[in-house]
């Protein structure tokens, strides 16, 4: 789905639409229970790409190029584990990035993640229970230029 700058706009300002440029450890919902959608920018247009699920872990643009070797590693590992997953404690100091919907309000049901124009790399939920302290280091890569 294509949204344009002045749909975007409309969900933005309802809150349904989160930035998720900088990276860090998605809560929301598991594929099981529809996930968030995830928006990338394309010139003037916004693209609903698909979904993300609660405890993947976005990596910003610029670690994603800088570190893309070791990530796919990472994300390899487990990326076809079926083990029974139930979440983590979370790292003091980990950026999160709540998708979880909101009751009431019809727009604000399902959240959506704004990754912006460049690529990001998403890490499957065992891959990040397993490395989280390290992908919180990799992400912290050039923070402050986004």
């Amino acid at each position: 789905m294509i949204l344009s700058q002045f749909q975007f706009n409309i969900l933005k300002d309802s809150g349904t639409i989160i930035n998720g440029y900088k990276g860090g450890l998605v809560l929301a919902p598991g594929h099981d229970r529809q996930g968030a959608g995830m928006i990338i920018q394309s010139g003037d247009e916004f693209k609903i790409t698909g979904q993300i699920e609660g405890w993947e872990f976005i990596v910003n643009h610029l670690a994603t190029e800088r570190y893309m070797k070791r990530l796919d590693e990472i994300n390899n590992e487990l990326k076809e584990s079926y083990v029974k997953f139930d979440g983590f404690e979370i790292p003091v100091g980990t950026i999160t990035i709540d998708l979880m919907p909101t009751p009431g309000n019809f727009l604000q049901r399902m959240k959506h993640v704004f990754l912006g124009e460049h690529p990001v790399y998403i890490i499957n939920k065992h891959s990040t229970q397993k490395y989280i302290e390290e992908l919180n280091e990799i992400n912290s890569y050039r923070q402050d230029s986004l």
